[in-house]
């Protein structure tokens, strides 16, 4: 049986679409057809590269003619999407205990497991921006201090 890579976020982009076609696209209750009571839509691009959407209420007919749903002095080539940051920044307190219960359950070979390889990959993310130790509960109880009055 092949090993099979897991995919994390790190393999993907994600792009802002929404905001990029705010910017370019009218508002689909201002286009030159009933957006909601459309059952069909067909695009269609022409010589000059202009692209033409049209929406059909039926499936029978064809009524509604090709219309361009951009903004005026807009372009389906002013659609730049910015790459998208998803998700948190996993924390290095989190990592750290999560490494420690790994060892705790698995003992020091977990990195052998085949079923752990995600963590692996994770704690192997984060060594990359220098994972720093924590304290120790040792050390937590002694930097208590006591408030009672």
């Amino acid at each position: 049986m092949a090993l099979r890579r897991q995919r994390t976020r790190a393999d993907f982009q994600f792009y802002d679409w929404k905001t990029s076609v705010t910017n370019v696209l009218k508002l689909p209750g201002s286009w030159h057809f009933k957006f909601n009571a459309s059952k069909r839509f067909f695009l269609r691009k022409d010589k000059n590269n202009k692209i033409g959407i049209k929406g059909e209420p039926n499936y029978v007919s064809e009524a509604v003619n090709y219309g361009n749903v951009c903004k005026r002095g807009k372009s389906y080539e002013n659609i730049k999407p910015t790459l998208m940051n998803i998700g948190v920044p996993v924390k290095t307190e989190k990592l750290n205990d999560v490494r420690k219960l790994l060892i705790k359950h698995f003992g020091e070979d977990w990195i052998t497991i085949e079923n752990l390889q995600h963590y692996k990959f994770i704690q192997e993310e984060e060594n990359k921006s220098n994972l720093i130790e924590t304290y120790s509960e040792e050390t937590l109880m002694e930097d208590e201090i006591d408030i009672t009055v």
